[in-house]
């Protein structure tokens, strides 16, 4: 898990998490391209319980591309703060 923290977020305390999953070793070895992880990644998610059971706003913190968009409005909300 990943954790960040969010000023505007009082339910958690100002912490959010996020899960993500990494190609394993075998699939780094074959040359997985990010786009193939990305793809393996949403498909794990979409249908491996416990996360495929997940009420809908606790899928929205599964996977890589969540996590870098999250990213990136926090750190846009940083900038704008300066």
């Amino acid at each position: 898990m990943i954790e960040g923290h969010s000023d505007d977020d009082d339910e958690t305390g100002g912490i959010e998490y996020f899960s993500v999953k990494n190609p394993d070793s075998q699939d780094i070895k074959n040359g997985i391209t990010y786009e193939q992880a990305r793809r393996k990644e949403t498909e794990f998610f979409s249908t491996k319980a416990p996360w495929s059971n997940l009420d809908w706003l606790y899928q929205q913190r599964l996977g890589t591309e969540k996590l870098t968009r999250r990213l990136g409005e926090f750190l846009s909300n940083l900038i704008a703060k300066r």
